[in-house]
């Protein structure tokens, strides 16, 4: 600590002193009189040799490395707005602190100073630089190049050594694994030092532990969906529509979902049929949505409820999906009614009705009902209503069951 520093410790011991208490009333007064001489006594002195201590001119500015040298002097006092002759200024000594902690170089910087003998100032500047990283490897990488996952991360050779940016480059490198369909890979990485140079070699140990490979697709719950379908069933279906019905079935399913079963030679080729996280996310919503297109609008399909089974020991990649279905009740249209049609009469805006399939005791579809208003505005638009309002509004029937709507 300088000679400044423990003039001002003393001042504020003196100021502090002055306001405690003691056990009576007499010594109190004694003690902050004593405390109030003290602080005028002490403290004009200290600022005296504050404002001393701004006059004085830098003789000598010293560097001390502590932990790795990776960095030379010149690199330090780049970002110094200090030098030898001018005199002290504590803000421009300040500003060099943030430069150098701005570089990203450095764990700890810090300047200390003291009187020469002559009555200068001496700067000694410490600092602890971070390592550098020397090399980036991977191990146990057959599937992808180590040029490919290079790309992934942001931890490379010649930047700063980051053990927090190592653990983040962990992570997306396991978010590319997985959505590559290799969901039981781990990865653990090591960081090995070299306190001579201050560098660090980082290394990714990865374990893809093999891709997933998705064998069946289930459905419970939905007695209508329950039945499987074996590939060539699957095939004629899409080409030729072969076992479509209008009821809801696990091959429509199937349809909503970029998840598929794994197909020998076809799915080396396409990359179906390897269990994508994300992409079975998306999977599950596209099911719900097709449930309440098709009238089940109180349909759950509950994600914690999807069963993964692996049913073959000496096949651990091939996995069975088992998704719970709970559809509800089916909802169809009730009465249909216009409201606020000055211009046209609802029987000229019936046809869209109709066209969408949302007649009397059809099935209710919100995506349908949808389509209808585009419709009914697309048509006042073209006789120049282009700001016409067109909204359905849903009541339920208690007494029917159905869904009653009035177009306004």
């Amino acid at each position: 600590m300088s000679k400044f520093n423990i003039v001002l410790c003393a001042c504020r011991r003196a100021e502090r002193g002055a306001l405690v208490g003691s056990f009576f009333g007499v010594v109190e007064g004694f003690a902050r009189a004593a405390g109030m001489a003290a602080l005028l006594f002490v403290c004009p002195l200290a600022a005296a040799q504050s404002a001393d201590e701004s006059d004085m001119v830098i003789d000598k500015i010293n560097f001390r490395f502590e932990g790795p040298r990776n960095v030379s002097e010149d690199a330090v006092a780049a970002h110094l707005k200090l030098r030898k002759g001018m005199k002290f200024d504590a803000k421009s000594l300040d500003q060099s602190i943030r430069s150098l902690y701005g570089t990203g170089l450095y764990d700890f910087i810090d300047v200390q100073r003291s009187r020469g003998s002559d009555g200068k100032m001496d700067l000694t500047v410490v600092v602890v630089a971070k390592y550098k990283i020397a090399q980036v490897a991977f191990k146990g990488n057959n599937e992808f190049s180590s040029s490919r996952l290079q790309r992934e991360i942001e931890s490379y050779a010649g930047s700063t050594l980051s053990e927090f940016q190592v653990k983040r480059d962990v992570d997306k490198l396991l978010e590319y694994y997985r959505k590559k369909g290799y969901s039981l890979a781990r990865i653990n990485y090591t960081i090995e030092r070299n306190d001579e140079n201050g560098t660090g070699a980082v290394i990714f140990d990865i374990d893809e532990g093999g891709d997933i490979q998705i064998q069946n697709i289930k459905f419970t719950g939905d007695p209508n969906a329950e039945k499987s379908y074996g590939f060539f069933e699957r095939l004629g279906n899409t080409l030729f529509g072969i076992g479509d019905s209008d009821d809801v079935n696990s091959l429509k399913l199937l349809k909503q979902m970029k998840t598929d079963t794994w197909i020998w030679l076809v799915s080396h080729l396409t990359d179906n049929g390897r269990f994508k996280d994300e992409e079975f996310q998306a999977d599950l919503e596209n099911l719900r949505k097709f449930y309440r297109n098709n009238g089940y609008l109180d349909v759950e399909i509950d994600e914690g409820k999807v069963k993964f089974e692996f049913p073959d020991p000496d096949e651990p990649g091939d996995m069975d999906i088992i998704i719970n279905v709970d559809p509800g009740k089916q909802y169809h249209v009730g009465k249909v009614t216009f409201k606020g049609n000055k211009l046209f009469t609802s029987e000229k805006l019936w046809p869209f009705v109709v066209l969408n399939d949302l007649g009397e005791g059809k099935v209710f579809s919100p995506e349908k009902v949808d389509a209808a208003m585009e419709e009914i505005r697309t048509f006042y638009g073209q006789y120049g209503y282009i700001d016409t309002i067109v909204r359905a509004i849903r009541r339920p029937n208690l007494d029917t069951g159905r869904i009653d709507m009035e177009i306004e």
